[in-house]
C-alpha cells in the first residue's frame, strides 16, 4: 500500500523567512500496512523545487507530533526522514495536519504555515493476538491455527506487529539496531476459513482477533479466507487476498468510500 502527497508551500507572509519556505514540496509514504494504536513507520520526503537558494532549519510537524528537521536542503535536492505516526482508530484516515517552519535566519521567531493536504490511508484494526482456539478449516475439519511457522529455519525478516516474542532474534536485532523475526518453513498445512461472529469478544475484538490469526497465517504460508455474513473470501496465500480482508476488517460497519 503505498499513499502519497505531494504539498506545495507558499510563501509566508512577511520579510524574513519567505525565501527560506517557498518552493517546497512533501511527499509523505507509509511504509508497509497501518495499524491502530500502533507506531507505523512513514517516510517524510522534502524536495527544495528552489534554483538558486538552499533551505535551512526545516522543521515539519504531522498531527501535532514532531516529524522531522532538516538542518539543510540544496537547492534542486531533497531530504528523507522516517518517522512514526500513531492513529488510534481503523478505518479511512483522510485528514492530516502539516505544519512547516523555520526559524532561519535570526532565529527570534519562526515562519509557518499550517497545511492540510489530500490524504487517505486504510488503518487496519490493532492486532489482538487470539486464543489460537480451533477455527473452521475448509476441508471440513476443524484445526489450530498456529504461530509462524512450524518447520525448519527459513530467513530473518523485519518485526511486524503481532509478531510473537519468541520468534524474535533478540543477538541480530541488538547488532543491528532493529528488530528482527525467525521464519521457518512450511510444514503443509490445510486451508483455514476464519468465521467472524464465531471469534470471542466485542465486535472490535472480534475484527481485532480476525486481523491477527490473517497475519499469522500468511506468515507461516497458511491459506486463509474469511467469512462474515455475506462477506466471504476463499483461503488463499496471495497478496491482494491479504489486503482484500485487512481492507474489510478496517471498515467493517463504517463509510466504505
Amino acid at each position: 500500500m503505498i499513499v502519497s502527497f505531494l504539498l506545495s508551500v507558499m510563501a509566508i507572509s512577511g520579510t524574513v523567512g519567505r525565501a527560506n519556505l517557498s518552493g517546497l514540496y512533501l511527499s509523505l509514504m507509509p511504509v508497509g500496512s497501518v495499524f491502530a494504536g500502533v507506531e507505523s513507520p512513514f517516510v517524510l520526503r522534502v524536495l527544495n523545487r528552489k534554483r538558486f537558494f538552499p533551505s535551512f532549519l526545516i522543521s515539519v510537524e504531522v498531527n501535532g507530533n514532531q516529524a522531522a528537521i532538516f538542518s539543510v536542503i540544496l537547492p534542486k535536492e531533497s531530504s528523507e526522514k522516517i518517522f512514526y505516526i500513531s492513529f488510534p482508530d481503523r478505518g479511512k484516515v483522510k485528514n492530516l495536519s502539516v505544519k512547516v517552519m523555520s526559524p532561519f535566519p535570526f532565529r527570534f521567531f519562526y515562519r509557518w504555515k499550517v497545511i492540510r493536504p489530500e490524504f487517505e490511508v486504510i488503518v487496519y484494526p490493532k492486532p489482538l493476538k487470539s486464543s489460537l482456539r480451533e477455527i473452521e478449516v475448509s476441508s471440513g475439519k476443524r484445526k489450530h491455527l498456529r504461530g509462524v511457522g512450524n518447520g525448519e529455519f527459513f530467513k530473518l525478516r523485519n518485526y511486524v506487529p503481532g509478531d510473537e516474542p519468541k520468534r524474535i532474534h533478540w543477538k541480530v536485532s541488538a547488532r543491528r539496531g532493529e528488530l528482527f523475526t525467525r521464519e521457518f518453513t512450511d510444514t503443509g498445512e490445510v486451508p483455514v476459513v476464519i468465521d467472524l461472529q464465531s471469534l470471542e469478544g466485542s465486535m472490535e475484538e472480534k475484527l481485532s482477533r480476525a486481523t491477527y490469526l490473517i497475519l499469522q497465517a500468511f506468515r507461516s504460508r497458511v491459506p486463509v479466507g474469511i467469512r462474515a455474513g455475506d462477506f466471504y473470501v476463499r483461503p488463499s496465500t496471495d497478496e491482494s487476498k491479504k489486503r482484500q480482508m485487512l481492507e474489510f476488517l478496517a471498515l467493517y460497519g463504517k463509510e466504505r468510500l
